[in-house]
């Protein structure tokens, strides 16, 4: 069993472990195709309960996941994870918004306050990202946030429209966390 009792917190934005009852504010934002593009596991909103929000509790409950809902002006605005949990290590992913917040610097803050959580809470030595190469968004954001490409794997998972994905992993070292983290506060300071 994952830790249930975290709660993060900055401005408008509120970040707590993922629960039975978030679905009902979850599902009409998960029905937009849009945001499903690179998800590996689904391309059909409709599949949004069984595959994504029972797999997440599922996962939770044999303590390989920690799932969050994300709230936003405190609007459901969508979710991310802690996945691949080891004594020094993490990755984070999994993470959806409504389009609506895309642009608004909501990822970003999202990720400050999961990244310093497992630095300085959890103690992690690194923090692992993995996403589609072709996602220039997310991997994007996440070279301008200061991660390391470490590696790409090819052909790493099919894709529902059949595609085979070629993953691009990325990391976070805690030695690095005190600089990214200076540069990711006075970015945020900029979003307000």
């Amino acid at each position: 069993m994952v830790q249930t009792d975290i709660i993060l917190i900055l401005k408008d934005i509120k970040i707590s472990v993922l629960k039975p009852e978030n679905f009902l504010s979850l599902e009409p934002l998960a029905n937009d195709k849009n945001i499903w593009t690179y998800n590996p596991s689904f391309a059909d909103p409709a599949d949004f309960k069984i595959k994504w929000f029972d797999k997440a509790l599922s996962q939770m409950q044999a303590g390989k996941r920690i799932a969050f809902y994300v709230e936003y002006q405190k609007q459901p605005a969508g979710s991310s994870s802690y996945y691949d949990l080891e004594d020094d290590q993490l990755t984070i992913g999994y993470t959806w918004f409504a389009a609506k917040f895309w642009g608004s610097g909501l990822n970003q803050t999202v990720k400050f306050l999961m990244l310093e959580y497992a630095f300085e809470k959890m103690q992690m030595e690194k923090i692992n990202f993995k996403v589609d190469s072709i996602n220039n968004r997310s991997w994007t954001a996440l070279e301008k946030l200061g991660a390391k490409n470490t590696k790409i794997i090819e052909n790493d998972l099919m894709m529902p429209d059949g595609r085979m994905r070629t993953t691009k992993v990325y990391f976070i070292h805690k030695n690095d966390w005190p600089s990214i983290k200076e540069k990711l506060t006075m970015k945020l300071k900029e979003l307000t």
